[in-house]
């Protein structure tokens, strides 16, 4: 048996061990929600893949479905005036803009060829 037969194989043992991953999360046996270490249904999607990598030694499935994240969307008006709240005013406070860098480097003020390891290389190789 090659490496490939003996890891395919291994890997159906292993998915044929797993239950199927239940439509909502509150069908997840008790036994099994206590040791998982994350709140269902998802409110934060930051953490995402760590929790699907997580619930995988458990479950088969090929993606995660949508009854296990909470959607908190809002409703938009269809008219922007009547919008509940304001954008304050600092929200528009945009930094100044920065100037351009030269963009070579010998329009750069001469003191500044020392901050450079490059350079000083190349000034102690001349001296030499």
């Amino acid at each position: 048996m090659t490496f490939e037969q003996a890891r395919k194989t291994i890997g159906q043992l292993q998915t044929a061990s797993h239950l199927e991953l239940p439509v909502k999360p509150e069908e997840i046996p008790i036994d099994i929600a206590k040791i998982i270490p994350f709140a269902l249904p998802l409110e934060d999607n930051t953490r995402t893949a760590a929790i699907v990598k997580a619930l995988r030694l458990i479950f088969n499935f090929s993606q995660l479905p949508d009854s296990y994240f909470v959607t908190v969307q809002i409703a938009l008006p269809h008219n922007p005036n009547e919008l509940k709240e304001k954008l304050p005013s600092p929200y528009f406070d945009l930094p100044p803009e920065k100037i351009d860098l030269p963009s070579t480097p010998k329009h750069y003020m001469q003191n500044l060829g020392t901050c450079f390891f490059a350079n000083q290389k190349m000034k102690a190789n001349s001296k030499a």
